[in-house]
This record gives structure tokens, sequence and C-alpha cells, in this order.
């Protein structure tokens, strides 16, 4: 992630192997977008909940922290959870401004 550019506009989309809270913190301050895939064991604290229209294939819509304690995102980021066409749950983070 370290050689990818900071330029404002951009939009990164990550597999859940490239998770870097320093980094999604980075982008979001400088304006870089991002979509990544959460891994399952990521910590979450959510901040703000919004509701899902019946009949939706989005099961979550909320605004999250990602870890805990000194390790904890400073930047609040936008997490859609649904399931994958066999029923797995897949969490989508979305940097939000």
């Amino acid at each position: 992630m370290d050689s990818l550019s900071n330029e404002n506009g951009i939009t990164y989309v990550f597999d859940r192997g490239y998770l870097d809270y320093g980094k999604n913190n980075q982008y979001s301050t400088n304006g870089v977008f991002f979509v990544t895939r959460l891994k399952d064991n990521v910590i979450i604290e959510t901040k703000d909940e919004f509701d899902v229209a019946k009949g939706s294939l989005i099961t979550r819509n909320h605004m999250v922290k990602l870890g805990q304690g000194k390790k904890q995102t400073t930047m609040v980021f936008r997490l859609i959870e649904t399931t994958n066409l066999i029923g797995n749950p897949v969490r989508i983070l979305i940097q939000s401004f």
C-alpha cells in the first residue's frame, strides 16, 4: 500500500488482505477514496446505523470505527453488510467523508 499514489480523487479497491488502519485514516484525510472487503475478525464499533429497505440485499448499513483502544481508527467509515450467492456474509468498507 505504501507504493500507491495519494492523489486526491483516486479510488482504490482492495481485498481483505490489505487492511491498514493508519493508511485508511490517511486516505480519508487526503481525499483518496477506497472500497475494501473486511475480514471476519475485524473489531468494529458502530457509531450510527441506517435503516435498510425491506427486501434489500443489504442486511446492515452503518458508520463504524475499526479496531479498539490505541489501535482504533480515528476516522469513521461506512460498512455495508450483505451475503454472497451461497449465503456467506460479506462486509464492505467504504471510505466516507
